[in-house]
């Protein structure tokens, strides 16, 4: 697989991940406000239904639109393309005028694309000089929020680590200024980077942990908020749900961990719902109440759904996109990452016909592709 086609796969899988977890709102908010655990068993009527509307063959995608995750990812990926040279406040300005830019048109519409409490919020608040970093720090910004739309980022620094970490980084800060939200956004450009540097997918999460530890990645979280406890709480906070997620799935010789169990659908939403989710009244108040809703649990869940379907689409779709989750979000960047390890596969080019502003995204991957000489 040539580079070209690996980005292609990245931006358009993210788009149709988004398209089939999202279902116009059906699929991502299936339970509305309910915390009851009883809801982890939408999983099996989600399959259900899946299966009834066709199943990966026979499904009819039409009028499926895509989320507010597909549009501020072709936001920032529109940034990229004015990239010149310098990570600076220019860039970042760029990057914030094409997400404002997209929020006014989403707000304005009679479709409602469920746009992130958080991030409408700071974008809505965007000036050339002001951001979620120059505001008080928010210990519920910690959203997955920053992670779906930062994958592009990989794919452009692919050859320059410390400035996909740069901008990963910053760009994900002008809207979570927490670690948990900035850090999952880190997380996602650093697997698509790892991914286009053909790094075998079981070393991205042992490679993740020593680069959360680095001074580098530290110096980000101690710059923002000066002798902040709570947010080097968080910090550390994200890496010990990873090191969680390695000692629970990885054996001692850094092999993934292959058993019956985790083909199980409903055993997974368990074994994310039980070893990494935060369920309380204050988090459903404030958007993070929904199973991988938090940054690193969306990340987690989007990463082993690819690490478990062994290059099946149908098997993604499963493990990422219909489950009692923040589905949309999981399912696209699950579908981004599947795109950076097998291309296309075995994704029935029926699914890629009606995807909302596929020619747009197939021009921006096009260009992308340019300018890297791909």
């Amino acid at each position: 697989m040539n580079a070209k086609d690996k980005v292609d796969a990245i931006m358009i899988l993210h788009a149709l991940g988004d398209t089939i977890g999202f279902k116009n709102g059906d699929w991502e908010f299936n339970y509305g406000n309910n915390i009851d655990i009883n809801t982890l068993e939408y999983v099996n009527e989600l399959i259900y239904e899946f299966i009834d509307l066709g199943g990966v063959n026979g499904i009819n995608l039409k009028k499926w639109k895509v989320s507010d995750d597909t549009i501020l990812h072709i936001a920032v990926t529109k940034a990229l393309l004015e990239y010149n040279g310098k990570i600076d406040e220019t860039l970042i300005n760029v990057i914030k005028k094409n997400m404002k830019k997209e929020v006014k048109t989403m707000l304005s519409e009679k479709f409602n694309r469920y746009i992130g409490l958080v991030t409408e919020k700071s974008v809505t608040n965007f000036t050339d000089n002001f951001d979620a970093r120059k505001e008080e720090y928010n210990i519920y910004a910690g959203g997955n929020g920053a992670a779906m739309r930062n994958l592009s980022i990989g794919i452009y620094f692919y050859d320059d680590e410390d400035k996909m970490t740069e901008l990963s980084m910053l760009s994900s800060m002008i809207t979570h200024n927490n670690p948990i939200g900035y850090l999952s956004g880190y997380t996602s450009s650093l697997f698509i980077y790892l991914a286009m540097n053909n790094v075998p997918i079981k070393e991205w999460p042992y490679l993740l942990i020593d680069k959360l530890k680095s001074k580098k990645i530290k110096s980000y979280t101690k710059n923002l908020y000066e002798n902040n406890e709570e947010q080097m709480y968080s910090h550390y906070e994200y890496i010990r749900y990873w090191q969680k997620y390695i000692d629970t799935k990885f054996d001692d010789n850094k092999e993934p961990i292959r058993n019956k169990a985790f083909s199980n659908p409903m055993h997974r939403i368990r074994y994310f719902n039980d070893n990494f989710h935060k369920i309380d009244e204050i988090s459903y108040q404030n958007g993070l109440g929904q199973i991988g809703s938090s940054g690193y649990l969306c990340m987690i869940m989007a990463f082993d759904a690819v690490l478990d379907c062994d290059g099946k689409w149908e098997k993604l779709i499963v493990y990422s996109m219909l489950h009692s989750g923040d589905s949309d979000t999981i399912g696209s960047i699950a579908g981004g990452i599947y795109g950076s390890v097998y291309g296309f596969g075995d994704v029935p080019k029926h699914m890629l016909k009606y995807i909302e502003r596929k020619e747009e995204i197939y021009e921006l991957s096009k260009k992308i592709s340019k300018i890297k000489n791909f």
